[in-house]
């Protein structure tokens, strides 16, 4: 195996060296050259070859000194005082029980005269001043050799099913005496390890780590676990305070099963850290070979302690270091991640934010595309600002993000707070921290009150804090807590010290987590497949980063940096490189009972998606989990024994990602129901009722609300949902004429059938788990009953929480989507609702609260309970309106289309009830426009209260719970302009999409689309009006996913990205 990691150039850029004398030795320029020349079960034989060696010249107290650096390698770590020599690292997997040995032989040298070399000196940490300098001025009086032997030994560990040997070579002799450094061409390493014995296959999932860091690890031919067996992946311990929290028991977990990590969860009202790292292991050995892989903590600091070091008193690494048992090394055998609450709401908004990442992010400005790096401005242009640079400049052949830097030297917090609530995806910090803060990164701090004050919304970037303190959670509100509990907005994850870090390993590990992201690298296992990095979880991300310094930075106190830093939020959830594409999923929609092979294929944009975890899972009979091949299949052995659902989910993969030259596609996860026995999936339900909270109301999939039929079907809405309903019937209704419309409310004569102008298109389905809140069904209607339909698609998304303050209303989001042949123009939506309050209807009384947005009705002579309905969205009403029964509903010439289109529109204008009768209410939005494709949002909140001032209350829970969980929408597009010529909206889309373009000439425009691999799909032209303007595509030959368009414009090319759905 031969590893070669970066160019000799951008290393020396990354340390500060970019001026420094290269000395050749081999010939070439770049790292060294490691190759496996040998590899049986006792005996591992490399050679290492040094092209060059990097010379810098400093000066310290007056004198000269030559600073001395191998690329893509770190200093040696000896004596403080004496010469400081570079060395080349090696980590290589041996048998385990095996008696590890070393020795070298060293090929042909050149000596070089450089004067005094530079004295290693104390190791310095990030938030303190550089020590003084230190000499030891007897040594340099020798003339012999240092450090002697060309390898040691440095120390053997166990990394979870491989036993490895930490060797150091020393290619660099200095004789201090004459000044003169001796450098090897080539040295030969030859490890001997009798006895013990390999192991006969190691997880898949670290392949890609073992891959990057063993230097031995192709040459073993290790089989790799693809076959997930049965047992706990992910091991849960939670303090007792949180313990009834359905967000992360129900919510979270319920994802993390239904992805195929199967979960277990501890509770306790206290723990101390040896009885969690005891039950770890327990977990641990509960299967041979170890199957666990993730473990989450759920509490602060005086709630789930952390494991301690001499050295480092903090430390969530403790309990993910589980082999050797008990000693340990730095080695780490599992991810490890925790959620730090203040609160329920806090840990509840935490995990919103961690689903709405992984499941249905954003695609606002495409953030996901963007990694941002902030440095410090000391010693600017080195130190922190050139580890910055260096990263900057390094290769990225897997994933090539946009990258920014925000340099202290020149920029504030202001450039901060833009760049996040702009969008980005990963945000990085390179400098000085304390516990709430970055400390003086540009002559200010950046401290929580400025991440208090971010408006990113559900923007919410992975973010990696390289620097002291930021993450010691034994503080009030530490830093990067603060990042996690700022809601809306803040971040989804948080890496970051709980002490004062080192400098130099922190260098590295900048540049070494951004390498797990951005790099790529395979290992060939004959006759299998070929297993490729990144490394995607946020734990598996954090062990990747302690792997690098376990084996680059071995000696004390280096590598306490492993133990210190901590990442926060949901360890195997996958980081965002790039925007990701909706997967095809191919698979049978029904499967036969008994053991049968389910056989899955993932693609997206006609490409094969690899690496994809595929979970089916049928409760009670069988819970299968595999990954897709390099061709985008995965076998899945199933056994039914009864005829029901089967929930097949795909998540993680990514299209092509070992195919150099290939752009990667991440894809979003996919959901599907494959009936087990034969015959189609259920057709989901009419009418559903939301239940979970403090009141009851029941929801339908064709826009009636309470009841289908009047007082027949369903459960009204009641408040408290033991009482009996106060709604009598509700219907959603939407139109922009008296000839058109669509409802299913009060016909004419309201006493005879409701109108019938909205049809089931998708029937309702519960959400599991909820995309928000503790039960949300969703389910879908369109306007084909209506004698002149316009093709809207209503998509139908109701929500209940079930948790104290947010519990006494129930949301409803109607999304209305244009699937016609042409504009609908003029349109306004609403809900009416015939609410009944109380024994006597005609004792009731309704008003409207025109700052709020929303209509109430209540019994005249008793305030309990007062319902109503508010409008969340959009912030703007059409019209509230009491509706009088005696007019407008009773008569048999009512209830007409024109009486609903005046009250729609606000041409009929009654705020209040004028005297206690039997009324209805009206809430309505509008006039918007629809072009075909576009989507408008109207959301309504069926509220309750026992009282006027407490429904208002409650009213306004609706909307701050509506706003923090679902109301983040996308900007509205703007026109193309000179300095943005070009883009499409919607993007995503679906059937079609705008093609908005800016152009001094008009003229012909050739529209041409490409896969990501360049193959031209599709092509068509229209005319161009000079100035700008819009013209609508809709694809012919396209499936769903990403492509490349080209516009040929009258005054030059551009090039856009987009992703069709379906």
């Amino acid at each position: 195996m031969s590893r070669k990691l970066m160019t000799a150039l951008m290393v020396l850029i990354g340390v500060g060296l970019a001026g420094a004398e290269w000395l050749p030795v081999a010939g070439g320029t770049g790292g060294v050259s490691i190759s496996v020349i040998e590899q049986s079960p006792s005996r591992t034989v490399v050679e290492v070859v040094l092209p060059g060696l990097a010379v810098e010249r400093v000066t310290e107290g007056g004198v000269e000194y030559a600073r001395l650096a191998i690329p893509d390698e770190v200093m040696a770590v000896l004596e403080v005082g004496r010469p400081q020599v570079p060395k080349v690292s090696l980590l290589l997997g041996v048998p385990d029980g095996a008696r590890v040995t070393a020795r070298a032989t060293v090929d042909e040298t050149v000596t070089y005269a450089v004067g005094n070399v530079y004295p290693l000196q104390e190791p310095q940490v990030d938030s303190r001043p550089r020590p003084p300098f230190t000499i030891d001025a007897a040594f340099y009086t020798r003339d012999a050799s240092f450090p002697g032997p060309a390898v040691r030994l440095i120390e053997t560990g166990v990394w979870r099913d491989l036993a490895v040997a930490n060797l150091q070579v020393y290619p660099v002799q200095v004789n201090p005496a004459r000044g003169e450094v001796t450098v090897a061409k080539k040295v030969r390493v030859e490890v001997s390890h009798p006895g013990g014995s390999y192991p006969s296959s190691v997880p898949d999932w670290l392949y890609p780590t073992y891959g990057a860091f063993i230097d031995n690890f192709a040459e073993l031919r290790l089989r790799p676990r693809v076959d997930y067996d049965d047992g706990v992946r992910y091991l849960v311990f939670c303090h007792q305070n949180h313990a009834g929290n359905s967000m992360l028991h129900d919510s979270l977990l319920g994802w993390v099963k239904q992805r195929g990590y199967d979960t277990r969860v501890i509770v306790k009202s206290g723990f101390t850290a040896a009885e969690i790292k005891d039950s770890i292991r327990q977990e641990y050995d509960r299967h041979s070979p170890a199957v666990l892989q993730h473990v989450l903590l759920v509490g602060e600091y005086a709630e789930v302690p952390m494991g301690s070091y001499s050295g480092v008193g903090k430390s969530d690494f403790y309990y993910a270091d589980i082999e050797p048992w008990p000693v340990g090394d730095n080695y780490p055998e599992l991810n490890i991640a925790r959620f730090s609450p203040e609160s329920q709401t806090d840990l509840d908004n935490q995990i919103r934010k961690a689903l709405k990442y992984q499941r249905d992010p954003v695609t606002t400005n495409d953030w996901l595309d963007n990694m941002t790096f902030v440095a410090h401005r000391e010693q600017y242009p080195a130190k922190y600002s050139g580890c910055v640079r260096g990263v900057y400049h390094m290769p990225k052949p897997y994933w090539q993000p946009d990258i920014d830097t925000i340099m202290g030297q020149f920029k504030n917090n202001t450039d901060v707070t833009n760049a996040v609530n702009a969008g980005v995806g990963i945000l990085a910090y390179r400098g000085h921290g304390y516990h709430t803060e970055w400390s003086g990164w540009c002559g200010s701090n950046w401290n929580n009150a400025n991440v208090d004050a971010l408006t990113n919304g559900d923007m919410t970037p992975v973010t990696l804090h390289w620097a002291c303190h930021c993450g010691e959670i034994s503080t009030a509100t530490c830093h990067a807590e603060a990042w996690m509990r700022k809601y809306p907005g803040g971040s989804v994850s948080a890496l970051a010290a709980t002490q004062a870090s080192y400098t130099l390993p922190n260098h590295g590990q900048c540049s070494t987590l951004t390498r797990a992201m951005t790099d790529t690298w395979t290992i060939t296992v004959p006759g299998v497949r070929d297993y490729a990095g990144p490394v995607f979880s946020i734990g598996g991300q954090m062990s990747y980063m302690d792997a690098y310094i376990a084996k680059y930075w071995p000696s004390s106190p280096y590598f306490y940096n492993i133990w210190m830093y901590l990442t926060l939020g949901d360890p195997a959830m996958p980081v965002w490189a790039g925007t990701p594409a909706t997967a095809t999923v191919n698979c049978p929609d029904s499967i036969p009972l008994g053991s049968y092979s389910l056989n899955v294929g993932v693609l997206t944009g006609g490409r094969p998606v690899e690496n994809a975890l595929v979970c089916a899972w049928r409760d009670g009979e069988f819970y299968v989990v595999e990954r897709t091949d390099a061709a985008g299949n995965a076998t899945l052995q199933v056994d039914a024994a009864t005829a029901g659902e089967v929930l097949l989910t795909v998540s993680e993969g990514h299209a092509q990602h070992s195919t150099p030259g290939v752009i990667h596609t991440p894809i979003l996860p996919y959901e599907r129901i494959v009936m087990a026995g034969g015959g189609s999936p259920s057709p989901g339900e009419l009418l559903m009722d939301h239940d979970t909270g403090y009141c009851r109301l029941t929801v339908s999939a064709q826009g009636s609300i309470g009841y289908d039929v009047a007082a027949d079907a369903g459960s009204g809405f009641r408040y408290p949902k033991t009482a009996a309903s106060a709604l009598f019937y509700g219907s959603f209704a939407v139109g922009n004429a008296e000839g058109y419309i669509a409802d299913r409310h009060f016909g004419q004569p309201a006493s005879g059938p409701q109108n019938s102008d909205l049809v089931v298109v998708d029937s309702l389905r519960s959400v599991v788990p909820p995309a928000a809140g503790d039960q949300h069904y969703r389910g879908s209607y369109s306007d084909a009953g209506h004698p002149s339909p316009k093709g809207l698609l209503i998509t139908q998304n109701s929500h209940q929480s079930a948790h104290t303050g947010y519990d006494d209303f129930v949301v409803m989001i109607f999304d209305i989507t244009n699937e016609g042949s042409g504009p609908v123009e003029g349109l306004y939506a609403g809900v009416f609702a015939d609410f009944d309050v109380g024994a006597d209807p005609a004792a009731n009384v309704a008003a409207s609260d025109e700052a709020r947005r929303f209509t109430w009705m209540r019994q005249n002579a008793n305030q309990n309970p007062t319902v109503g309905v508010k409008i969340l969205e959009p912030r703007s009403f059409a019209n509230l309106a009491a509706v009088d029964h005696e007019r407008y509903v009773y008569p048999d010439s009512a209830m007409t289309d024109g009486m609903k289109w005046r009250f729609l529109n606000g041409t009929i204008v009654q705020r209040n009830s004028n005297r206690p009768y039997d009324w209805s209410t009206l809430t309505s939005v509008g006039p918007f426009d629809l072009a075909v494709g576009d989507t408008h949002r109207f959301a309504v909140a069926f509220f309750g209260g026992a009282d006027e001032n407490q429904a208002r209350a409650h009213a306004d829970s609706a909307q701050s719970w509506y706003t923090g969980n679902v109301g983040v929408k996308e900007p509205a597009s703007r026109p193309a302009t000179e300095g943005r010529p070009l883009f499409f909206s919607p993007n995503p889309f679906r059937r079609g999409t705008f093609v908005h373009y800016h152009t001094p000439l008009g003229g012909r425009v050739l529209l041409t689309a490409y896969d990501a691999a360049g193959r031209e799909l599709e092509r068509t032209e229209f005319n161009a009006v000079a100035g700008g303007g819009r013209h609508f595509w809709q694809p012919e030959e396209l499936a769903r996913g990403v492509y490349f368009v080209r516009v040929s414009l009258p005054s030059g090319e551009s090039v856009a990205k987009v992703l069709m759905l379906d």
